[in-house]
């Protein structure tokens, strides 16, 4: 059967909650009441049985839309992160059990703090029924091998369920906003960076059980595997070169350490460059 492991959904109740109760203008989301018109199945669940029957689709995993929801929030709202994830889930779970032979959903975390987002994926998986977790390619800034986040994987691990990884802009030049260059380019780009520091930075040895599901083909990784491949086998030239001698570089030059390219493999990819219709 045809499974789509990466498709986004947008409830209506945390819409609604978001257009009433929120604030701040997300840079890559300015209206959420515009992306409903725009693309009606991505929340209305008749209309997205129609497209997945058009394309003998049986099974679908709803993934949150993906915004930080950290980024809706000012300091004047009286919403708090917590209470913005909690609704998205209630409400995608609410949407799975009118038809779970067709749907499976993925958390939306809040990552104001790792407690929180662990709490939260515990009671989505275990009293929603959730499949796994969205975790996005930076948390605020932060790269996602920071010792700060292991708890996040330790739990997904204990619970047995997937972490899916979706980019999210950083806006490394104020110019990526033109031309949609930071959705064209930036989002592979991100998620690129993302891999690369679960690898380098030992997160994938650490947690060799862990799932990850990347979005988009797996960035530009599977297209650069050659220079990943040459520059580990001349690391000790580049690091005389560039004077680097970091302790997670020495950890991946171990005997008992896999290959760059062989940790990038353990990542699994959909087969999606792009898609707007959800």
């Amino acid at each position: 059967m045809n499974i789509d492991i990466y498709t986004h959904f947008l409830p209506r109740s945390y819409a609604r909650l978001i257009k009433e109760t929120t604030s701040r203008v997300n840079a890559d989301i300015v209206s959420v009441g515009s992306l409903e018109k725009m693309f009606p199945n991505l929340c209305e669940l008749d209309t997205r049985l129609r497209h997945m029957d058009k394309h003998d689709t049986r099974i679908q995993v709803l993934t949150p839309l993906p915004v930080p929801v950290e980024d809706f929030l000012s300091d004047a709202d009286r919403q708090t992160p917590q209470e913005l994830a909690r609704v998205a889930n209630d409400s995608l779970a609410e949407t799975i059990a009118r038809r779970p032979d067709r749907f499976v959903g993925v958390a939306l975390l809040p990552f104001c703090d790792t407690r929180s987002a662990v709490e939260e994926m515990e009671r989505a998986v275990k009293q929603l029924g959730l499949k796994g977790a969205m975790i996005f390619t930076n948390i605020h800034g932060r790269p996602l091998d920071l010792a700060e986040f292991f708890p996040i994987y330790e739990k997904a691990i204990q619970l047995g369920v997937p972490l899916w990884m979706h980019p999210v802009s950083w806006n490394y030049f104020p110019w990526v906003r033109d031309y949609l260059l930071w959705q064209i380019f930036c989002w592979p780009f991100e998620t690129t960076l993302a891999m690369a520091r679960l690898v380098y930075g030992g997160v994938m040895e650490r947690y060799s059980s862990l799932k990850w599901i990347t979005h988009h083909s797996g960035g530009t990784v599977p297209f650069l595997v050659g220079r990943v491949s040459d520059i580990y086998d001349q690391e000790q030239e580049f690091a005389a070169l560039y004077g680097y001698h970091g302790e997670a570089r020495q950890e991946q030059n171990s005997e008992t350490s896999r290959r760059p390219e062989d940790q990038f493999r353990m990542f699994y990819s959909d087969v999606a460059l792009s898609g707007c219709s959800y």
